[in-house]
């Protein structure tokens, strides 16, 4: 797939289930959440770039989330 959109920057919190960037395959977009609340890393990938399975896209550190 492609990385069509990516909703976050480093430093910020994201809570469980936010979005957290959006990759499109096969005409198809698909959302990626957050699995758990804390803070984004990283961002991994390019916006317009290819994603693979199993890529991190966007890394989150869950250290000292509530």
């Amino acid at each position: 797939g492609t990385l069509a959109k990516v909703e976050v920057t480093a430093g910020q919190h994201v809570a469980k289930g936010e979005l957290l960037a959006v990759v499109e395959a096969m005409k198809m977009e698909t959302s990626l959440l957050a699995p758990f609340s804390g803070t984004v890393v990283g961002v991994r990938s390019a916006v317009g770039g290819p994603v693979a399975a199993g890529q991190v896209v966007v890394e989150v550190d869950a250290g000292g989330s509530p």
